[in-house]
């Protein structure tokens, strides 16, 4: 059965402007993949480097909630570093090393510093 023809994707901008780019000798590998993933999606090479191009612009112009994300793994870091703490201090004072008070104390200095 012959091999149909990828389809094509239309651009939505108005008109359009041409970029293109060629891929440097040696950099073979690169275009097997460009050319596996783009017979796997019926379109053409050309699309697919665009629509990743496009892709990784539209990346790049999201802003990033670096502030949430920080936040989120320092209230993490916090219960984990409470928990170890009752870890210690409960080990502390059923080894009978230390006094349930003293035990405490200890896991106050060590873990609850800022």
């Amino acid at each position: 059965m012959p091999e149909s023809r990828p389809k094509r994707i239309r651009s939505s901008f108005g008109t359009s402007k041409t970029v293109s780019f060629r891929v440097r000798k040696g950099d073979e590998a690169a275009i097997e993949i460009l050319a596996a993933e783009a017979k796997k999606r019926s379109i053409t090479i050309g699309d697919l480097a665009r629509l990743w191009v496009l892709d990784r612009i539209n990346d790049l112009s999201e802003p990033k909630n670096w502030e949430g994300a920080i936040q989120s793994v320092h209230s993490h870091l916090m219960l984990i570093r409470k928990d170890m703490a009752l870890g210690f201090e409960n080990t502390l004072a059923a080894s009978g090393k230390l006094s349930p008070e003293e035990a405490r104390a200890w896991a106050e200095r060590n873990f609850y510093r800022e």
